[in-house]
C-alpha cells in the first residue's frame, strides 16, 4: 500500500524523519532508595548520624558552586515570577546570546518545583538516632540553558536536594539546523521544522545520525558544562551517571509546495479517521494486542486553537497526534512518555528500536489515511466490481452495490482488525458479528465461504500461499472504503431527503440547521419553477 506522501507526491517537496524533543533522565543507580542513601553519607562522606543537617550542606554546597560557576561565567541567575515558566525567562538571554555569538551556559534560572527527596528523620529513642525516608517536596531546581555550536540549544535542569535529579532536554532540530549550516547547506526553518532546504537527501541523513549513540554523547558534552552535584572523589567511589528515556518524540513531515493542497488533505484526514483512538484501531497502528484487561486510556481528541486544530490518539501514556504545521508542513508524531508501554525499558541504549517501533506505526497509518484519501475507482472498475464477470472459467456474481449483505461485509473489510493483516473467515464472521450487529444465522459460514470466493475472484481480497488466511489487495481496500462512503455519505442520505415525511419533519424542526436545510430545498424549488423544470415526484 502507498503512503500519503506517495499518494500525494506531486503536492509533496519533501519529506524527513527524525527525533523532535527527547528529554532524559540522568541519575545515580547507586542512589535511589534510603538504605543506599545511608552507606552513601556513612561510608563515603563519613556522616555518621543522619540527621536534616547532613542533607542540608549537600544543598548548601551545590547552591555555592552553582553560585561560584555563574560568577566566574558571567552568566546571569534569572528567578521567574508568578507563573512564569522558566523558558520563558531565558528567552531573552538565549537571544542576547545569539546576537553576541556566545556559546556554553548562557542563563541560569531558579525554579521550585514538586521533587522526589530522600531526609533524615528522627527515629525516635536517642538524640542521634536519625533514619533516611523519601518523600516529595517542593525544592529548588536549576535550569542551565545552554548553546552548542555543534547541537543546538538545550537546557540541563538539576534538582538542589539528594539525590540530585537530573535532566537533560534535546531538541533535533536545533542539531539540523547546526549540521545544515555547517555544512553550508541553504535551509529555511519555522516553529522547530525545516520547511525548506536546497538538499533533502542530506537532511534525512543528518537526522539519521540523532541515535543513542550521538545523543549519549551529548548529554554528558552539556553535563561537563554545569556544575556537579557530587565531588570527583564521590564519583569515584561508585557513583556514576546513567541516562535514561523520559520523554521521546519521533517525527514524519510531510513539506508541501501549496498550502491551499496540504489543508484540503488535513481536513479530509481529520474528518476521516477521529475513530482512531478506538482499540482496535491503535492495535493495527502500533502492532500490539490489546485485551480488555490491557491498562491505560485509549481515546481520539481533536484540539483546537483559533484555527489551528490537532488530531490527538492516545495509547496508554503515550500518543500519536497529527496536525498542520504553519500550513506548510503535515507533521505525524508518536510522543513516548513511557518505553514501557511497549514492553521496552527505560535505558538510553533502547532508543534505536523505540524509533523503529515508532516510524513503523507512522507508517501504518499513513497506509491507512492514503487510501482513505485516494479511494475513487474509474468507471471501468466499477462496472467490473459491481457485474457479473468470469474468473478461472467460471461465472463470477458481481457485488451489489447498496444491498445490506454486500454493503455489511465491504465495511467489515474495512475495519481495522483486517486491514493490515492476514485473516481467517471466523476472524471477517466475528467482525460482522460483534462490530455490525449481524445475526449469526445470517451470515453462516457457507455464505461466508460463497462471499470470500467471490471477493477473490474480484481481486478484493487474496489467499496467503500455504495457509487458510486472506489478505485485502491494494485495490480491495480501496473498494471497501470507496463503496462504504459512497453509500453511507451519499446514497443513504439522498435516498432518506426523498421521503416525504422527512421533508415535514426538517421543516418543522426547531433546530437551526434543519431550517437551513428547508429553505436550502425552497430555494431549489423556486428555482426549478423559474427555469420551467418539472420536479420529479
Amino acid at each position: 500500500m502507498k503512503t500519503i506522501a506517495e499518494v500525494c507526491s506531486s503536492a509533496v517537496a519533501f519529506t524527513y524523519r527524525s527525533i523532535d524533543r527527547l528529554i532524559l533522565n540522568a541519575y545515580i543507580p547507586t542512589l535511589q532508595t534510603p538504605g543506599a542513601v545511608a552507606w552513601f553519607l556513612r561510608e563515603v562522606c563519613g556522616k555518621p548520624i543522619l540527621s536534616p543537617v547532613v542533607f542540608k550542606a549537600l544543598t548548601d554546597r551545590f547552591v555555592a558552586e552553582v553560585q561560584r560557576f555563574a560568577h566566574q561565567q558571567r552568566i546571569p541567575i534569572l528567578r521567574p515570577t508568578g507563573r512564569t515558566k522558566p523558558g520563558a525567562v531565558a528567552q531573552q538571554a538565549l537571544r542576547r546570546a545569539a546576537r553576541a555569538q556566545r556559546w556554553g551556559v548562557v542563563a541560569i534560572v531558579v525554579h521550585q518545583e514538586s521533587a522526589r527527596v530522600f531526609a533524615g528523620h528522627h527515629a525516635g529513642g536517642r538524640r542521634t538516632h536519625f533514619r533516611v525516608r523519601e518523600e516529595r517536596r517542593l525544592v529548588n531546581h536549576y535550569y542551565f540553558y545552554l548553546r552548542d555550536r555543534e547541537y543546538g540549544d538545550g537546557f540541563v535542569r538539576i534538582s538542589s536536594y539528594l539525590p540530585f535529579q537530573t535532566r537533560i532536554w534535546l531538541n533535533a532540530h536545533g542539531y539540523l539546523a547546526a549540521q545544515l549550516q555547517r555544512r553550508g547547506i541553504p535551509f529555511l526553518t519555522a516553529d522547530n521544522c525545516v520547511v525548506s532546504v536546497a538538499d533533502p537527501a542530506t537532511l534525512q541523513r543528518i537526522a539519521a545520525r540523532f541515535d543513542a549513540r550521538l545523543v549519549e554523547q551529548i548529554a554528558r558534552r552539556w553535563l561537563g558544562w554545569v556544575p556537579d552535584p557530587l565531588t570527583p572523589a564521590e564519583r569515584a567511589a561508585g557513583y556514576p551517571c546513567r541516562l535514561s528515556i523520559y520523554q521521546a518524540e519521533f517525527s514524519e513531515n510531510l513539506v508541501f509546495r501549496r498550502t491551499q493542497v496540504l489543508n484540503q488533505v488535513y481536513e479530509q484526514l481529520l474528518r476521516d479517521h477521529l475513530q482512531l483512538g478506538r482499540p482496535d484501531m491503535l492495535q493495527v497502528v502500533f502492532d500490539r494486542q490489546i485485551r480488555k484487561t490491557t491498562p491505560g486510556t485509549f481515546k481520539t481528541r481533536v484540539l483546537r486553537r483559533g484555527v489551528v486544530s490537532c488530531l490527538k490518539v492516545f495509547y496508554k501514556k503515550s500518543f500519536l497526534k497529527q496536525y498542520n504545521k504553519g500550513g506548510l508542513v503535515l507533521r505525524l508524531e508518536v510522543c513516548v512518555n513511557d518505553p514501557r508501554d511497549f514492553t521496552i525499558g527505560k535505558s538510553l541504549v533502547h532508543l534505536d528500536y523505540l524509533g523503529t517501533i515508532a516510524y513503523h506505526a507512522l507508517t501504518r497509518l499513513q497506509k491507512a489515511q492514503a487510501v482513505a484519501v485516494a479511494t475513487a475507482l474509474d468507471r471501468s472498475s466499477f462496472e467490473r466490481l459491481v457485474t457479473p464477470s468470469e474468473h478461472g472459467g467460471q461465472r463470477v456474481a458481481g457485488l451489489r452495490f447498496g444491498a445490506p449483505r454486500a454493503m455489511r461485509l465491504l465495511a467489515a473489510l474495512g475495519c481495522a482488525g483486517l486491514t493490515f493483516k492476514a485473516f481467517a473467515q471466523a476472524d471477517l464472521r466475528a467482525v460482522l458479528v460483534d462490530r455490525l450487529g449481524v445475526q449469526p444465522a445470517e451470515c453462516t459460514p457457507a455464505q461466508l465461504a460463497y462471499d470470500v470466493r467471490k471477493l477473490r475472484a474480484k481481486g478484493v481480497v487474496r489467499k496467503v500461499d500455504g495457509r487458510n488466511l486472506y489478505a485485502l489487495t491494494d485495490l480491495g481496500y480501496r473498494v471497501a472504503v470507496y463503496f462504504t462512503k459512497l453509500h453511507q455519505r451519499l446514497l443513504s442520505p439522498a435516498l432518506d431527503a426523498l421521503d416525504p415525511a422527512a421533508h415535514t419533519a426538517v421543516a418543522a424542526s426547531p433546530h437551526p440547521l434543519d431550517r437551513a436545510l428547508a429553505e436550502l430545498n425552497d430555494c431549489f424549488d423556486h428555482l426549478a419553477a423559474v427555469s420551467g423544470l418539472k420536479v420529479a415526484a
